[in-house]
């Protein structure tokens, strides 16, 4: 699924936070063994890192908007107080 056009337009000037990198992340050596051997195989340029995190952040915002009619709907029909909504996810698309 992707996320609206206007989604993406709205971020466009908008500069995208990267990932967080704990103290432990500095050397491939402080990683534990399993995550040693993982390596980016490909490098991309800023220009296209920056596009697929915007993408990412617009589909987020795209997800709560959607979630957010669902949870309006149960509301105005007077369901809310009988019912549980639960909502998953993993950690996002490999972003860092």
């Amino acid at each position: 699924m992707l996320p609206p056009q206007l989604l993406l337009d709205n971020d466009r000037d908008v500069a995208v936070d990267g990932p967080f990198y704990g103290p432990w992340a500095e050397e491939i050596l402080s990683l534990p063994n399993f995550l040693q051997g993982i390596q980016v195989h490909e490098v991309y340029t800023e220009r296209e890192v920056m596009r697929v995190r915007r993408a990412f952040h617009a589909l987020c915002t795209q997800t709560d908007r959607k979630i957010g009619a669902v949870i309006y709907t149960i509301r105005e029909e007077g369901i809310l107080d009988n019912m549980i909504l639960m909502f998953t996810s993993d950690h996002g698309d490999v972003l860092g």
